[in-house]
């Protein structure tokens, strides 16, 4: 996700390892793909999360991983 959002702004992290740190006015349909590609792994994040929820209820350990993840 940090990938997408320097390069929204015109920023490759890849080159600030060399020093670089030149800013490229990406294009619109470079900014769509960005926001849509950025959507898709917010999606699948959320799955993820959501698999992992089903997971713990399936093993009875979801109350105890709440104790913990709400404190």
């Amino acid at each position: 996700m940090l990938d997408n959002t320097l390069k929204a702004l015109g920023y490759d992290y890849r080159q600030f390892d060399k020093n670089n740190f030149t800013k490229h006015e990406p294009t619109p349909e470079q900014i769509q793909q960005l926001w849509q590609s950025q959507q898709r792994e917010i999606k699948q994040s959320d799955h993820e999360v959501t698999q992992f929820d089903v997971e713990l209820k399936k093993g009875g350990l979801y109350a105890w991983w709440h104790s913990f993840k709400d404190k």
